[in-house]
């Protein structure tokens, strides 16, 4: 009976920071693929002189692990100056990674949420 207590506390400690874990490791591969997107948003924009669609990108699908967790979007405005905002929004279990449930990345550097959200 004390090896069962003993493992049940262990238990109640060990999943809940697993859990955190897991919600950040999700939301770092959300927002690595976001970076990944700003980079080749500002490719595009040398070669054609404008932003393009995350079709025009090659990410019209995402990756499994990122879409699982996460549905992107991606506005463009034609300017001037033209800019782009990427948005990352949490689905499924990763709705629970509270106050990080919305990423945003701007065309100009900025993130959101500012409240160490973003790595």
């Amino acid at each position: 009976m004390v090896v069962v207590a003993i493992i049940a506390i262990l238990a109640a400690i060990a999943l809940p920071s697993y859990r955190r874990h897991v919600l950040h490791a999700n939301r770092a591969a959300a927002e690595s693929l976001m970076m990944e997107i700003a980079s080749a948003q500002e490719r595009y924009l040398i070669d054609k002189r404008s932003y393009g669609s995350l079709d025009d990108l090659g990410y019209g699908t995402q990756p499994v692990s990122v879409s699982a967790n996460y549905k992107l979007d991606m506005t463009v405005s034609a300017g001037p100056p033209p800019s782009y905002s990427i948005t990352a929004t949490a689905q499924g279990s990763q709705a629970a990674d509270t106050g990080c449930t919305k990423l945003t990345l701007g065309g100009d550097g900025s993130k959101g949420p500012t409240t160490g959200c973003w790595k």
